[in-house]
């Protein structure tokens, strides 16, 4: 007979307390393990501690927690067989270690990516990681092995006995309750003192590591807290295991607070996700867009037979609004897309419930007629080589079980529909930022999409790389594998491939028209997107794994030669002026004519080498986006012609105003000594002069550009 209360409310903890508890563990872990595999995460050796630590949660919740809620209705089945009894503390004492034990190797790794030595540095990588992981599980899986050959069952109880429970109680306070929080403690210290010492040094630390450091300091105090009781209790359970006349009321009391500090340790396995979702920013909002993610699931299963629309730009809320289709880029839900026989347009079957027919004119206009650009900016009823497609009203009987639209095949993500390299045109500044970047924009552009990862995504491509000649198609496959991956961890499809196989390609989520996305020329768009194109920026460089935040230690000036139009007229002579010139000494001075042989990854990690770049305008200068915070990239202009003479302009201005990690130097072409142009073109013509003009550089007005870069490179900002 009980003589207190305890063991009552300790079963109702069991039943009410504990089930809540197991519950929010493996819904928490579950997500944890959704949002550390998405690509953002992925790419980092503490995103593997942590989904490891995730999963193994997982396992050692289930396997501890379903026995005690087993033997609330039932025998515990740990007093009827010796080899369950061993079996089932034997494993979770083991993934408890390898809990702790990952997030001991999580701390190191965060001081291992703080330090600047670069014979350290690689020891933080996703190889590693994986190989810890494993690494752990298999040691405590040896070294626990102790515990099915020492534990027995004595009077129905499971448990240590005789000295061996001294033993444990003693092996438990230094492997549970003092090596890993000292060593979490030592590590965590450490690397808050790199990093105050880093910030110190004005070295840009990233958001994303500190927020990831925030997340494992809350890990490290859970550990701290739960494991000081339940050592504390372990300690003393073998100090008084030979004291024979323990009362009942004592005994109870012992019970309970035994369960109490296992009750506690459980929360190793629950609250890493909640302790991530309260300590870092980007960690909520994924989750959030996982649960809108959810939703727009739900609301496309509970609307999937009729199509739905979102457009920006040119009266958004009209599909049938003349003369702005150009301009547009929309979002549409359950249509269809189909080709108009043998020639190059193609229909988006757009399906409505017939139930509103007598109201369409005034929900839906008529739009049969109306052409949907699959090139952005594309006036299409202007411009030749410029594919389009039909919107087509169809009206369908929702309540109908054969309504033929019942039955089509769906593809599910989300899929831009492109006409890809409109002309053929293989500049690959032009195509990562009127192509790749146009795409790239419009997903931000949409609360649906803004936060997709590349693996939610396909481009769907009127022209594919193996439509081109075979002089561009190296370039192409060269430019999209290199470029894309930043949209798109799929391979670029072919509209007329998927089609072979099916009258009709239909979509979930279809974005397509464009709009005016790309980054070069349309400057009233540009004024609020210079956090998209940092963001584009910061994806891309991570994609070929460089760290966007990365900032040179010494100065390292770069001329760019170009051939064609264009071009510095004297490049050899300004090279030979800087590198004579006393104030430059010491400074690595490069000329740069052979980086387009190199691949797309291997020029993005030259350019984080490079502190000042002297560029030709046009789309070659557009590469040098990709430059390390606190650059500077000097590029010439060119001269327009007016009635006196001429005038400074800048090419790529619209685009080179809104960028908030570099500093764009522009350097002035404003006379026609300044420029040499052959002698079958016209001085006085805008087109010849913009687009073939080579410039002459000259010191007085190259020099003080340069001297502002290595002054600005110094300053804080």
């Amino acid at each position: 007979m009980n003589v207190t209360d305890l063991p009552f409310i300790q079963q109702k903890m069991i039943r009410y307390g504990m089930t809540i508890y197991f519950a929010l563990g493996i819904i928490g872990n579950i997500f944890n393990c959704i949002i550390f595999t998405q690509s953002t995460y992925r790419r980092t050796p503490s995103s593997i501690y942590f989904l490891s630590l995730s999963i193994v949660s997982i396992i050692y919740l289930i396997w501890l927690m379903f026995p005690i809620f087993y033997s609330l209705d039932h025998s515990d089945l740990q007093t009827k067989s010796l080899f369950y009894c061993k079996t089932r503390l034997y494993v979770g004492h083991c993934l408890g270690q390898c809990i702790r034990y990952i997030v001991v190797f999580a701390c190191i790794d965060r001081y291992i990516i703080t330090q600047t030595n670069f014979h350290i540095r690689p020891l933080s990588s996703i190889q590693i990681a994986v190989k810890i992981v494993f690494t752990i599980s298999l040691i405590w899986f040896i070294i626990g092995i102790h515990v099915p050959i020492l534990m027995s069952i004595r009077e129905s109880v499971c448990g240590m006995f005789d000295l061996y429970k001294l033993i444990y109680a003693i092996y438990q306070i230094i492997l549970v309750g003092l090596l890993p929080p000292i060593l979490m403690i030592i590590f965590s210290s450490l690397t808050i003192r790199t990093l105050q010492y880093r910030h110190a040094a004005q070295i840009r630390i990233r958001k994303r590591d500190r927020y990831l450091m925030r997340m494992l300091i809350a890990e490290v105090i859970i550990n701290i807290v739960t494991s000081i009781p339940y050592s504390t209790n372990l300690v003393y359970g073998a100090i008084t295991y030979y004291v024979v006349s323990k009362s009942s009321k004592r005994l109870e009391i012992e019970t309970f607070i035994t369960f109490v500090t296992q009750f506690l340790i459980y929360l190793i396995g629950v609250a890493p996700f909640y302790l991530f979702i309260s300590t870092a920013k980007p960690f909520r909002k994924r989750f959030i867009n996982l649960l809108r993610q959810i939703g727009r699931c739900l609301e496309i299963f509970q609307s999937r037979f009729t199509s739905s629309f979102q457009c920006l730009n040119g009266n958004p809320s009209d599909l049938n609004t003349d003369n702005l289709w150009h301009e547009r880029v929309c979002m549409f839900h359950n249509v269809c897309l189909r080709k108009d026989g043998f020639n190059e347009n193609y229909f988006i079957d757009y399906f409505y419930p017939s139930s509103i027919e007598p109201l369409k004119s005034t929900i839906i206009r008529n739009i049969s007629n109306k052409l949907l650009s699959l090139r952005h900016g594309s006036r299409i009823h202007y411009r030749e080589n410029l594919i389009v497609a039909r919107m087509k009203l169809n009206s369908i009987n929702d309540s109908n079980l054969s309504e033929f639209n019942r039955n089509l095949t769906y593809l599910n993500n989300t899929y831009l529909i492109y006409q890809l390299l409109a002309h053929q045109d293989m500049n690959l500044g032009h195509f990562i930022f009127d192509d790749v970047f146009g795409l790239y924009s419009n997903l931000k552009q949409f609360r649906s999409t803004r936060f997709n990862s590349p693996n939610q995504n396909y481009v769907v491509a009127y022209e594919t790389c193996y439509r081109f000649n075979e002089a561009l198609q190296d370039l192409c496959y060269k430019f999209t594998e290199g470029i894309f991956p930043v949209v798109t961890s799929h391979r670029i499809l072919s509209i007329d491939s998927l089609l072979r196989s099916s009258k009709r390609i239909c979509f979930r989520q279809l974005i397509a028209g464009q709009g005016l996305s790309g980054a070069i020329g349309y400057y009233p768009k540009n004024l609020h997107r210079a956090p998209i194109f940092d963001e584009f920026r910061s994806d891309l460089l991570r994609v070929h794994g460089i760290d966007p935040d990365l900032t040179p230690q010494h100065h390292h000036i770069v001329i760019v030669k170009k051939d064609g139009r264009r071009k510095f007229q004297n490049l050899n002579e300004i090279y030979t002026k800087i590198q004579t010139t006393p104030q430059y000494s010491g400074i690595k001075l490069t000329i740069l004519d052979n980086f387009v042989s190199m691949t797309i990854a291997d020029q993005l990690k030259l350019f984080q080498t490079i502190t000042i770049v002297i560029s030709p305008c046009g789309g070659i200068s557009l590469l040098f986006s990709f430059l390390p915070r606190k650059s500077t990239l000097i590029v010439s202009g060119f001269a327009q012609p007016e009635k006196n003479g001429y005038h400074a302009e800048r090419m790529e201005a619209v685009y080179w105003d809104y960028q908030s990690h570099l500093n764009v130097l522009h350097y002035p072409v404003e006379s026609d000594d300044d420029f040499q142009l052959d002698p079958s073109l016209k001085k006085d013509d805008f087109v010849d002069v913009r687009n073939n003009a080579d410039i002459i550089l000259k010191t007085e007005k190259l020099f003080p550009l340069i001297d502002r870069a290595i002054i600005r490179a110094s300053l804080q900002y």
